[in-house]
């Protein structure tokens, strides 16, 4: 991954923090938080990435050992995993407050290096709210909607695919 595409995830991704639908504020900027920090703790790293699940180093098991790390800072983190595996408490906090941060993070990060369809979580209307200035070419280049309309077209509820 190339200076330029590593600005691009990391900017992505804060801005689908921001936008992140069906949260509150004060979880949006959490997110943004936890994002920033996630990106930031993987810049040294940068050239040994090529997408989620591929290249030297994978993002994908980076993240799973930064969520496990969020664990310890959530409410009754005592409850959410047992010795046989995840129970219904971490589940329920893995849907919560985990997933929206692995999202954020794999879309972006797909977008700015090499798409692999693997985030359905974003709405045009979303994108649109995180670019307010306009939808940057290089991403519009590579978006459609969910339902292969270009993406000028789709209307602000279509599901994309990132």
């Amino acid at each position: 991954m190339d200076e330029l595409q590593f600005e691009r995830w990391r900017d992505m991704a804060q801005r689908l923090a921001r936008v992140y639908p069906r949260r509150s504020r004060k979880f949006r900027a959490w997110l943004e938080v936890e994002v920033t920090d996630f990106i930031a703790c993987l810049e040294p790293e940068r050239a040994n990435f090529v997408d989620w699940d591929q290249g030297p180093v994978y993002v994908c098991d980076r993240m799973d050992s930064y969520r496990d790390g969020l664990i310890p800072r959530a409410p009754r983190h005592e409850d959410l995993r047992t010795g046989w595996g995840p129970t219904a408490a971490y589940t329920r906090w893995e849907e919560r407050w985990a997933d929206p941060l692995s999202a954020c993070v794999r879309a972006a990060l797909d977008m700015a290096s090499k798409p692999s369809a693997g985030v359905l979580v974003f709405t045009m209307g979303d994108l649109r709210r995180a670019y307010p200035e306009g939808v940057p070419d290089w991403l519009a280049d590579e978006l459609v909607a969910d339902d292969g309309t270009p993406l000028g077209e789709a209307d602000d509820k279509e599901m994309l695919w990132m």
